[in-house]
């Protein structure tokens, strides 16, 4: 469908009929001493304008806004004849002013305007506009020397009002400050705050870093990336946010790889090619950055940072980059020695590009470091598994990385090195010890009506089943989901704090127990783990607000503890992480307070109630 662009013809002679359904009309209530014309469309509905005209299809040398469009007023002085200045208000209420830069002169295609955008929240009077307009009359016109109530409200269009070049330990003009509550941010260059959030893409463990610039006061102006300006097509209109995403490995924050306007849904996504060198970015509309942004950075990541990777899943004889799909990686097998080697094709005057990066098909791989100039990577695979476990490259040195079956973060393998991969060694039995999964359980997933989820860097799914003990504790049984073969423990975090709890032995399943007034389950009480041959148990306790996590001493009792053998230990750790919960003396004083109100509630006065008061016991504990 064509859009419907309408051309403003501003000749003061076609008042009654400047085109395109437009209506126009003298302003008798604008800045004294000026004359101002007033241009809408019939019936009050908003357009788009292409090009404002005068003279007979000459075009004023300036770009409308983007988008819908509600109002054209037009400045002039000496009653009609010297144009001064064009006023552009959007549908969305925001206006923009074009200002010519010099009077004396007669406008022509040639004429230089400034541009300028008003600040949503300080509107121009019309007081303000008219001083404005006598300097411009007089070409005085220098925003430097305006007063700052009026460079307050009125922003050079080309002012940034986010420099996304900025990021936590950068130096210089890339510098940004932190306050007393961590947080980061820096001071624009119209004087507002832009507050700074930094976040791992897509989750803690993830390859992107992404950076949020929000300004406080919720204007989103040009963007900046350090000296030169990103040019976004096309432009914003309506955001309070924009975000950046980085490779991780880029420290020093050259190379945007993604540009997302907005926070949610609807987000708008901006990429850029080669040929502009990152300066312009487009929206494509129809594209699916949306749904899946993921994908798209690691494409980005192929032809920005040239971070080409191996899929260590394939076993075919060759296949694409995983990311770009731009260069042909073959696969070369070793039967002997049970592993694949991958390696890019070199082609006839053209350099062979490097891997940097992991992919297990969809999955990006993650732990090892920085690496470029790779072309042979050595895959591993045992004879029993459907996933490989170890990985060998050298470059400048030997490098080995393994990992236990489901995960997605692999480590150094320092058993092997100083082995090379041609060497015989003792792989077949790593490969073993690696085919069991060993998993870091997720003691806060508690949620009601999600009985599964995904281990941290961890393919493999747990179920999590809820049940109670004397109705005052709740447990929550993790185990395998896929099947009944056990698995080992390195570790458990709890919020996103590792415990320290681990166990190589082989597990069925773990137990974390609740009190039940902990409705937001801060603080576990115990863990239980069963072992899966022969049948035991071990328990691991906190005795302390700061105190690691200790196996819980039995003498030589490896059974269950169960019913009131359960309850006792339950009942004697509860009291040691709430030794208020008996209604201690804060409690009672809270109470107190309440109980002062009789029956009635005063308006402005807080009613402790017992969950309230719960809470804040259990937050301060």
């Amino acid at each position: 469908m064509t859009k419907d662009y309408k051309t403003l013809d501003i000749d003061p002679n076609k008042l009654s009929e400047p085109g395109d359904g437009i209506n126009g009309s003298q302003k008798h209530d604008g800045p004294q001493g000026y004359t101002s014309y007033e241009y809408t469309k019939s019936g009050g509905e908003s357009f788009e304008l292409r090009f404002i005209s005068y003279e007979n299809e000459k075009y004023l040398p300036f770009l409308p806004p983007k988008g819908k469009i509600s109002k054209v007023t037009i400045y002039y002085a000496n009653r009609g004849t010297i144009l001064l200045a064009v006023q552009i208000a959007t549908e969305k209420d925001r206006n923009y002013y074009y200002i010519c830069k010099d009077v004396s002169k007669t406008v022509d295609e040639d004429s230089e305007f400034y541009e300028f955008v008003e600040n949503g929240k300080k509107r121009l009077t019309n007081q303000d506009i008219r001083t404005i307009l006598q300097k411009v009359e007089t070409n005085k016109f220098y925003y430097e020397q305006l007063s700052n109530d009026l460079r307050g409200k009125l922003w050079r269009k080309n002012d940034s009002t986010v420099d996304i070049s900025r990021y936590p330990g950068g130096s210089g003009n890339k510098k940004v400050r932190q306050d007393a509550k961590g947080g980061y941010y820096y001071t624009n260059e119209v004087g507002v705050r832009v507050n700074l959030t930094v976040e791992n893409y897509p989750d803690r463990d993830g390859s992107y870093t992404k950076l949020t610039h929000t300004p406080e006061n919720g204007e989103l102006g040009t963007i900046k990336h350090g000296r030169g300006f990103y040019f976004l097509r096309p432009e914003p209109t309506d955001e309070s946010s924009v975000s950046v995403y980085y490779w991780k490995y880029d420290t020093t924050h050259e190379k945007v790889l993604l540009i997302q306007l907005g926070d949610g849904d609807p987000s708008v996504y901006y990429t850029t090619s080669s040929s502009t060198n990152g300066i312009v970015w487009k929206n494509d509309e129809h594209s699916k950055i949306k749904e899946d942004s993921l994908k798209e950075l690691n494409k980005q990541n192929c032809l920005r940072n040239e971070a080409h990777a191996i899929n260590i899943s394939e076993k075919s004889e060759s296949y694409q980059c995983p990311s770009c799909t731009k260069y042909k990686i073959d696969i070369l097998l070793d039967r002997e020695k049970q592993y694949y080697i991958h390696s890019f094709t070199v082609t006839k005057n053209k350099e062979s590009p490097s891997i940097s990066r992991f992919f297990e098909g969809d999955l990006e791989q993650t732990g090892f470091p920085f690496v470029a100039g790779m072309n042979n990577i050595c895959v591993y695979w045992s004879e029993d598994s459907s996933k490989p476990s170890l990985i060998y490259f050298f470059i400048g040195g030997y490098h080995w990385y393994s990992r236990y079956l489901g995960e997605t973060f692999w480590e150094k393998e320092t058993s092997l090195k100083n082995s090379q991969a041609s060497e015989k060694s003792n792989i077949p039995n790593i490969l073993k010890k690696y085919a069991t999964p060993k998993v870091i359980l997720d003691a806060s997933h508690t949620e009601e009506g999600k009985t599964t989820y995904s281990p941290r860097r961890n393919t493999l799914t747990f179920r999590v089943s809820k049940d109670t003990v004397e109705q005052s504790y709740s447990q929550y049984t993790h185990s395998k989901y896929q099947d009944n073969k056990g698995f080992k423990l390195k570790n458990i975090e709890h919020k996103g704090n590792l415990l320290g709890i681990n166990s190589d032995d082989l597990l069925t399943d773990v137990t974390v127990f609740y009190w039940n007034k902990d409705e937001n389950h801060y603080k576990p009480l115990l863990i239980e783990l069963k072992l899966q041959t022969p049948t035991t148990y071990k328990y691991y306790q906190k005795l302390g607000k700061n105190v690691v996590w200790t196996e819980y001493p039995r003498s030589e009792a490896t059974t269950q503890l169960l019913n009131e053998d359960l309850k006792k230990e339950l009942d004697r750790l509860k009291e040691i992480h709430f030794p208020d919960s008996g209604l201690g003396t804060g409690a009672k004083a809270g109470i107190g307070i309440a109980s002062v109100l009789g029956g009635g509630t005063a308006i402005g006065v807080t009613v402790w109630k017992w969950p309230s008061i719960l809470s804040f016991i259990i937050t301060r504990v």
